[in-house]
């Protein structure tokens, strides 16, 4: 349960973001240094570092002691400032927190505000023009045209339950390199990003195939598959779009190389400590659909939310499959979407999936 003073903390930092009485300030975090010890003599405070000199603040015991629990995560600095005006001392908030910066007691924190920063940019702070989906031409002819490579089995899980794919999912990053048949691969797309009535009509006009297993914004859907095959079953290793209306695979970028091979794979791979993994799953989004502006800034969140639904659905059917998988974000954005044939900037891959047969120590 969250006490009271948690309560009045974060109080004061909802009243510091309404009114915004010193925006530089409140975004700026603050917190205790490393191997700092403070203790308290009566009303006096005395820290004591490792690098430097000790030293004593009389008359400010508590408000030392109040600012060691405030900081027990790091803060926005007014927050800090007037919560300990709150308490008695012998000189001004401001000050104190000024001295103990000097003295290298409190550190500056700074992710913190860059995170705080980011997320306002996604929220909705104005409107923006919304286009009819249908005007989308790109992500049109992603859904519906393309040489066809594989044309994948209706997706079939027999005898698999829920709750056991939840308890077998978990990370492998060694696998044994096996070739995965189209019926595993019809399985893990038809289920895990597939549609989940037949016809898969929009839900938005003139949007893309709706009622898929998965949710999504406005039924916009702009989290797009592609499929890096390694080791499948009658497809070429390569880059391949998977269309949900056909229940297919299109070619979409060929690769010459094994997949180990190309440098920006093969470096992700080496990051993450994956081996062996029979096929890649990308989740890419288009920055430009226009249909977007619905959201305005806001989009951007909503699909990363969709990536994470449509990825944990992946996971469990290939639990549930037998077989293993792990996401990765340890990528060179620019490097591997170009790689995968991805119009980087307007293009992106936002997150990727390696899946396989794990490799069991002793086989």
């Amino acid at each position: 349960m969250v006490g009271a003073a948690e309560r009045a903390v974060r109080a004061i930092g909802r009243a510091q973001y309404r009114h915004r009485a010193n925006p530089a300030r409140s975004r700026r975090m603050i917190r205790l240094a490393l191997g700092i010890c403070i203790r308290a003599e009566g009303p006096d405070a005395f820290i004591e570092q490792a690098d430097r000199a000790p030293f004593s603040l009389p008359g400010e015991s508590g408000r030392l002691r109040r600012m060691v629990e405030l900081l027990a995560t790091p803060r926005p600095e007014e927050v800090v400032e007037q919560a300990l005006a709150c308490e008695p001392g012998a000189s001004p908030p401001s000050e104190l927190l000024h001295l103990l910066c000097e003295q290298g007691v409190l550190v500056r924190s700074p992710l913190g505000p860059q995170l705080i920063e980011l997320h306002g940019r996604t929220l909705p702070q104005r409107d923006w023009p919304v286009v009819d989906p249908g005007y989308e031409l790109r992500r049109v002819l992603r859904d519906n045209a393309g040489e066809v490579a594989l044309v994948l089995p209706g997706p079939e899980l027999e005898g698999a339950s829920l709750a056991t794919a939840l308890r077998a999912r978990h990370s492998a990053r060694r696998f044994t390199g096996r070739v995965l048949a189209p019926a595993d691969l019809g399985a893990l797309l038809g289920l895990g990003a597939g549609a989940a009535q037949d016809p898969p009509l929009p839900m938005a006009p003139s949007g893309p195939p709706g009622h898929r297993t998965y949710p999504s914004a406005g039924a916009l859907y702009p989290i797009e598959i592609l499929v890096h095959a390694v080791r499948v079953e009658g497809l070429d290793p390569g880059v391949y779009l998977y269309q949900l209306l056909g229940h297919r695979l299109i070619r979409f970028a060929a690769t010459e190389e094994a997949i180990e091979e190309a440098p920006s794979v093969d470096g992700m791979l080496r990051t993450n400590g994956v081996e062996g993994a029979s096929l890649l799953v990308y989740l890419f989004m288009d920055f430009a659909r226009p249909s977007l502006g619905k959201y305005g800034e806001k989009a951007y969140r909503m699909a990363l939310f969709e990536a994470g639904h449509l990825a944990q659905n992946l996971l469990l059917v290939a639990a549930a499959s037998g077989l293993a998988g792990v996401p990765l974000c340890g990528f060179d954005d620019e490097q591997l979407s170009l790689s995968a044939g991805l119009a980087f900037p307007q293009e992106a891959i936002v997150y990727a999936i390696a899946i396989g047969e794990e490799q069991v120590s002793g086989r």
